[in-house]
């Protein structure tokens, strides 16, 4: 990963922040862009929603295969949570 993406907090309709880890995958695209992102698993829709939104704001090194630009599958965690990372 190049750069750290927005961080989203998930909220249920009260205002109370979710948490929980939520696996997303995704491809990369040659230029390092993370694409047809999608939730793996039945998470809470919002929590699911979040992960989707922070992944989305990522970006990685550009793929490569034998020096040549490529598109790579990814799968990985999201924690979310509703405390500060200090």
């Amino acid at each position: 990963m190049i750069a750290e993406g927005t961080r989203y907090v998930a909220v249920d309709e009260s205002g109370n922040a979710l948490e929980g880890t939520v696996t997303v995958e995704f491809y990369v695209d040659p230029e390092g862009v993370p694409r047809m992102i999608r939730v793996a698993g039945d998470p809470d829709p919002v929590v699911g929603e979040a992960a989707v939104l922070t992944v989305s704001e990522l970006r990685f090194a550009p793929p490569r295969r034998n020096h040549n630009p490529t598109v790579v599958r990814a799968r990985m965690p999201v924690v979310l949570g509703g405390g500060t990372s200090d």
